[in-house]
């Protein structure tokens, strides 16, 4: 099945938007897992696999998307004029941004769908590329991930995860790993603030869709490190078990 492309404009340049070039490589960067959750917000509600993000008709990086859904009312409250969230598995920094005048795309073609062959060709003219999985995201989908060549396809449910339940959870434990204690706030000063991940303590593969999440009995904040490591074994390790594995390495 082919994937569909779509290269999105960004014309906002608002305090909602990407007031500067910058700021959108920040979000392809780091934004769109640090702060958004993996929760892409759009005025279009267009299906997409890939979501070549662009501005001022120059692409910047792409996304995977792992699924689509329904605006919430938090949402809607980040930005009001959201029509349809994407949920990102991995988000893609071009070293050289790419021109779409280069391949005949002007930048008022907001949503155009692209053929695998225009895609290679920004592939192809961004050089270098940086890759920033969402590690949450792809370690609590269900199994049915199948991959060809470099391209991946979702062909399963993605499961939701509530923004609203993150945001408390990290309201009421803080935004340092409660297994290995980093905050990196205190690490990396501004850019680190506020920066953590979220673990659920039950795996969202093995709950129905109508769970309703309590962000301080099921959630806790952890560095993407410890989160990988949780998820190292099946089922995933225990706070308090990958805790314990720190501290005895830390004695010999």
């Amino acid at each position: 099945m082919a994937r569909k492309i779509v290269v999105y404009g960004n014309p906002d340049k608002s305090h909602l938007g990407f007031p500067m070039p910058g700021d959108l490589r920040q979000y392809i960067r780091n934004d769109i897992f640090a702060i958004e959750h993996s929760r892409y917000r759009y005025t279009q509600g267009k299906d997409a696999d890939v979501i070549v993000l662009s501005r001022d008709g120059i692409a910047y990086g792409h996304l995977d998307i792992a699924s689509k859904v329904k605006p919430t009312a938090e949402d809607r409250r980040h930005y009001p004029r959201v029509k349809q969230v994407y949920l990102v598995s991995r988000s893609t920094l071009y070293e050289n941004p790419v021109p779409l005048a280069s391949l005949g795309i002007t930048k008022f073609q907001f949503g155009k769908l692209l053929s695998e062959e225009e895609f290679g060709s920004i592939q192809d003219r961004a050089g270098q590329t940086r890759e920033f999985p969402d590690i949450a995201l792809a370690e609590e989908m269900p199994a049915g991930v199948y991959r060809e060549g470099a391209a991946s396809r979702i062909l399963v449910n993605a499961y939701e995860r509530n923004a609203a339940a993150v945001t408390a959870c990290k309201a009421h434990y803080g935004t340092h790993c409660q297994v290995c204690g980093l905050d990196f706030g205190k690490r990396y000063g501004d850019i680190g603030k506020g920066f953590i991940h979220v673990h659920h303590l039950k795996q969202l593969a093995h709950v129905g869709e109508q769970y309703e999440v309590d962000p301080v009995a099921d959630l806790r904040p952890v560095c993407p490190n410890c989160h990988a490591m949780l998820h190292r074994t099946t089922p995933p390790l225990s706070i308090d078990a990958l805790r314990s594995r720190i501290n005895g390495s830390d004695r010999r």
